[in-house]
């Protein structure tokens, strides 16, 4: 198995992973991306003021509960440090299981930006082991697809605090996968008739984004990528429920256009030259298209 990325660059590495595997396993995870449309305000609340970067992003999809409801066990198992962990991850492999593993990436050699720079948690997956090199197996879309020497993986997992010291492997019950579009759609419902935004993501760039330093930028750049991964994600499952509404092409519209403007942010920190009144214009028009999609779609579905 080789896994490649399947989301859009949303999720953070861990859920990336399980949807990697998933999808290799012909599981469908569309019906679990009811929920991944994200409020403007909790990105702002998360990317701005607690100063996170996009791939530190928390989201409240694929939940253990919501993995379980499809016939998808995680199976988790906590060491105090990787020379106990060690046993049960090579036996975990030898009964060819996928292991998912956090680890420090100033311990990765493969991660170059981080290694023996930045205390970094990262996800990979191990999914075999040489004995005679002692080397795991890993596979991890930002690195590495190879043998990576056991002292590495050991390192950076016992770099991290106690409670990140864990193995995950999934256990797939094929009985339980069978597609349960009512349920699904009675999830999504649930979900949308608690959805509040009041847009103050939208409200505070344009209020300070002349002003804002290289940081503020960065979070500017990683706020509009989040909204537009998160919208791109989320029409996947609208067409899922129902066969191309109105409301997908909308959100496809809102997701081309937040990718257009954090591009206009790129192209400012790299050349120091935008037309601040046109980026204004365009964040404005974001913001009434998300409101208006918004209305539309609890009128539909709420």
């Amino acid at each position: 198995m080789c896994l490649t990325r399947y989301d859009e660059k949303f999720f953070d590495c861990r859920k990336s992973q399980i949807i990697a595997y998933l999808d290799s396993n012909r599981v469908p995870v569309i019906p679990l991306f009811y929920n991944s449309y994200q409020s403007t305000a909790e990105i702002y609340r998360q990317i701005f003021i607690e100063n996170k970067s996009k791939w530190k992003y928390s989201e409240p999809s694929f939940s253990d509960d919501d993995l379980l409801r499809k016939g998808i066990t995680p199976v988790r198992a906590s060491f105090p440090d990787f020379s106990q962990a060690s046993d049960c991850l090579k036996e975990l492999l030898a009964r060819r299981k996928l292991v998912f593993v956090w680890g420090d990436e100033y311990y990765l050699p493969y991660r170059k930006e981080a290694f023996h720079v930045i205390h970094s948690t990262h996800s990979f997956v191990v999914t075999d082991y040489d004995g005679e090199n002692q080397a795991y197996y890993v596979e991890d879309w930002d690195g590495l697809y190879g043998y990576l020497p056991a002292a590495h993986v050991e390192a950076a997992f016992d770099s991290l605090s106690g409670q990140m010291r864990k193995l995950l492997y999934l256990e797939l019950n094929d009985e339980k996968m069978r597609e349960n579009k009512q349920e699904d759609l009675a999830l999504f419902r649930q979900w949308l008739q608690t959805f509040e935004d009041d847009y103050i993501f939208y409200d505070r760039v344009l209020l300070d984004m002349r002003d804002y330093e290289e940081n503020r930028l960065i979070s500017m750049d990683h706020g509009f990528r989040l909204i537009a991964a998160s919208r791109h994600v989320f029409s996947k499952f609208l067409h899922y429920i129902d066969d191309a509404p109105e409301e997908a092409d909308l959100l496809i519209r809102n997701h081309q256009l937040a990718n257009h403007i954090a591009t206009i942010v790129r192209r400012y920190m790299i050349a120091r030259q935008i037309d601040w009144d046109g980026a204004a214009s365009k964040i404005r028009q974001l913001r009434e298209q998300e409101a208006d999609f918004m209305r539309k779609l609890k009128r539909r579905y709420a």
